[in-house]
């Protein structure tokens, strides 16, 4: 699975951050981790796998907010994504004026408030998520992906979280509600046929889609774990012109696939919307969900 560009996750990477920054469930995970924190003597490092990790902003987002010692497998299929990680990280810890350094074991950052041993993991998370290892992982975390998966793909993945009793923290999962201001009378007809796009396969078997945050609760609370969830809504202003605008082809892109017969009004709608883009006189809600899933002790 891939089809993201390192552009692209620069572009969304503002309004993820600020969106996680609002999330209800980033008060639980810094909870957890100071509890970690305060046991780290005995139980070493804050072990995390990131999925799907791109150029790694979700560990640029986490990583400060876990605090401690920590170490990080970034597991991606995409080895221009993968290449692209360790300068990304490099910038984003040079610019803040902490220490980074390349090292046999990986990529190392130290900081006032965390440390982090950063390795990297090419790997087919479509033919291998099965076979994916996890003993002595603490956290398991994806940003954006969980709505790209398959139902068999989410339980692979949950039964061997289980094997390992792992954390669980999904970021910025898309759930179907997309809303524009000022509207326009095709705006729900796009928001409809976009969401019958986000079940199809995105390479991971036929997609979940808005519904993946509700199967995935529903099966970590059948195995027995806690489930927190809370809204990550993009709020999007005319400063995000440039990200509103390729939201809007990337989405009439779609809906185009699901209907080509109505590309023509698709077409007149793109254009209205991009106008309105153009004139800074749009705003955008774009609906997600964060999942943060602890295992119950026993």
């Amino acid at each position: 699975m891939s089809g993201f560009s390192a552009d692209w996750l620069a572009l969304r990477e503002p309004a993820d951050r600020g969106a996680r920054d609002r999330s209800p469930i980033g008060p639980l995970i810094g909870s957890w981790a100071t509890r970690h924190a305060a046991a780290a003597q005995h139980t070493g490092p804050l072990r995390v796998v990131d999925l799907g990790s791109g150029s790694g902003a979700n560990l640029r987002y986490l990583a400060p907010r876990l605090a401690g010692t920590q170490t990080w497998r970034l597991i991606d299929n995409d080895a221009a994504l993968l290449a692209h990680a360790p300068r990304a990280i490099h910038d984003w810890a040079r610019a803040r004026g902490w220490t980074v350094a390349a090292g046999a074991e990986g990529l190392y950052v130290e900081s006032p408030g965390f440390s982090a041993t950063i390795v990297q993991q090419p790997l087919d998370l479509a033919a291998q998520i099965e076979g994916l290892s996890l003993p002595g992982t603490d956290l398991v975390t994806a940003s954006a992906l969980l709505d790209l998966v398959s139902h068999a793909w989410i339980d692979s993945l949950l039964a061997a979280c289980r094997s390992s009793g792992c954390a669980l923290l999904f970021a910025l999962s898309y759930d179907g509600r997309i809303a524009w201001r000022p509207g326009l009378a095709f705006d729900d007809a796009i928001t409809a046929l976009l969401n019958r796009h986000q079940r199809s396969d995105k390479g991971l078997g036929p997609a979940a889609g808005p519904q993946a945050v509700a199967y995935a609760s529903e099966c970590l609370q059948h195995a027995d774990y806690l489930v927190h969830q809370g809204p990550s809504d993009w709020r999007l202003t005319a400063d995000d012109a440039s990200l509103q605008a390729a939201l809007a082809k990337g989405w009439a892109e779609a809906a185009a696939e699901i209907a080509p017969a109505d590309r023509t009004r698709i077409r007149n709608w793109l254009e209205q919307r991009c106008a309105l883009i153009e004139r800074a006189a749009c705003e955008l809600t774009v609906g997600h969900v964060d999942l943060f899933a602890l295992p119950r002790a026993p």
